[in-house]
């Protein structure tokens, strides 16, 4: 039996979605562990930094996978499911932590570099692919 080879449509696709899922569980994994357990940085801003960065990289990474995977959302479409759902995902992350973890709060500041970060990631995506695709 032969098997069915791959486009490089579809290898980048599945390599996509690996990164965007491997982003969403370091996000997880860093905003639900108690605050005693993260280092300490002495860097003014640094957590508001660190929440702009990694929700930049989470919208990048989903917005990558859902234009490679056409079947899902077109690329307009994909822009903005893959922002908005990064800015609500990093909501429940707020709420999770204030619920969930004793040493670590709901702060609306972390939700608005979220939000930046997120509309970044996207901004830096449509630059991206308008130069990958031409």
């Amino acid at each position: 039996m032969h098997k069915r080879t791959k486009t490089l449509s579809e290898l980048s696709s599945n390599g996509f979605l690996w990164s965007a899922l491997v982003c969403t569980l370091a996000i997880a994994v860093l905003s639900l562990v108690p605050g005693k357990d993260l280092p300490k940085i002495n860097i003014s801003f640094f957590d508001k930094i660190g929440h702009f960065v990694a929700y930049a990289a989470l919208s990048f990474s989903w917005g990558l996978f859902f234009i490679f995977e056409r079947s899902i959302f077109s690329t307009r479409n994909a822009y903005i499911v893959a922002s908005v759902s990064a800015i609500i995902y990093g909501a429940i992350m707020e709420f999770l932590q204030h619920f969930l973890v004793q040493s670590r709060t709901f702060d609306l500041y972390d939700i608005l570099a979220n939000s930046l970060g997120a509309a970044i990631g996207i901004g830096v995506l449509k630059i991206y692919y308008s130069i990958v695709k031409n």
